[in-house]
């Protein structure tokens, strides 16, 4: 049985349909007509839980839009239409959406909006674990907000973007973490206000460079031992922290080809500073290279 608000919506769907085959409706009148009572009727939905129906109704206001020549209401409606497929958790019919709605604000110049929008999709696409995407759209919001002079905006992406890269196999994805965690910190150490989040990223751009040396992918511990020092030259906070000491102990631990010696590091660090996912997921790519030179870049189960 329908809900009151389903009733309404449907009341009001009626009504619209009737105004656009009235005999004496003429001219644009009509169909903005329409559209204001299809965006009513989505309302209805909406209240009633009905997320793809409202979807629905607020893609017909896109066809009443196209028809009156507005690519600002088209985008708009499109827009609220992503955000009820998001409530319906259907990733793709939301980006679908949304990218719609990016296109016509590009076409109308309004580049603040489709930066936006490229994040939002970034993160709908990050929630459902569809990483390419979601890389490739974080890259575009990143270039979008830098254009904007949207330098923290920008950043944030940049970051995410640098998360992901570091957690897929290979030289490439790792090299262009570092180069992401570098950039970042080198702008961060300008600010008063960012220069306490350096260590962090000195941190994960050691990390990512502990894999590539553990597993034989072009860089050698004394490179890392040379990266660490010019970290430590730019920021000479960050000399002696818990961060470089875990990174100091690894370090010597891959020399030495002693796994026991690289998990005493990881535990000492983790008994104070809690490990985050990624940072376990990284230390256990390093780790693995001690365990097993030969297997090349692969993940582990335990870096203990």
């Amino acid at each position: 049985m329908a809900s009151a608000a389903e009733e309404r919506a449907m009341a009001l769907i009626m009504k619209a349909e009737k105004k656009l085959k009235g005999m004496f409706s003429f001219g644009n009148g009509k169909f903005e007509e329409a559209a204001e009572m299809y965006g009513q009727a989505a309302k209805q939905y909406q209240l009633a839980k009905k997320f793809d129906k409202a979807a629905d109704c607020y893609l017909k206001q896109v066809e009443f839009h196209n028809k009156l020549g507005s690519a600002l209401e088209m985008a708009m409606a499109y827009r609220e239409a992503g955000v009820m497929w998001e409530k319906q958790e259907n990733a793709q019919e939301c980006c679908k959406c949304l990218l719609e709605a990016k296109d016509l604000y590009a076409s109308e110049g309004r580049l603040s909006e489709c930066a936006k929008l490229a994040k939002k999709r970034a993160e709908i696409f990050e929630k459902a674990e569809i990483m390419d995407f979601c890389v490739e759209s974080y890259r575009e919001a990143a270039e979008l907000y830098d254009g904007e002079g949207q330098a923290g905006e920008s950043r944030n992406c940049n970051l995410k973007i640098a998360t992901y890269k570091a957690l897929e196999l290979g030289k490439e994805p790792l090299k262009e973490a570092i180069e992401i965690y570098e950039e970042v910190a080198k702008v961060s150490l300008e600010s008063n206000l960012l220069k306490w989040s350096v260590k962090q990223y000195y941190l994960k751009a050691l990390l990512c460079n502990l894999v590539l040396a553990s597993n034989n992918l072009g860089v050698t511990v004394d490179d890392v031992r040379e990266k660490r020092g010019e970290y430590c030259g730019l920021d000479p906070t960050f000399e002696e922290t818990r961060e470089d000491n875990l990174i100091v102990g690894c370090l010597n631990s891959i020399d030495e080809g002693d796994a026991e010696l690289f998990a005493t590091s990881c535990s000492e660090f983790d008994e104070i500073t809690k490990l985050d996912s990624w940072q376990t997921s990284m230390l256990l790519r390093a780790k693995k290279g001690i365990d097993d030179p030969e297997a090349g870049e692969a993940a582990d189960d335990d870096i203990c």
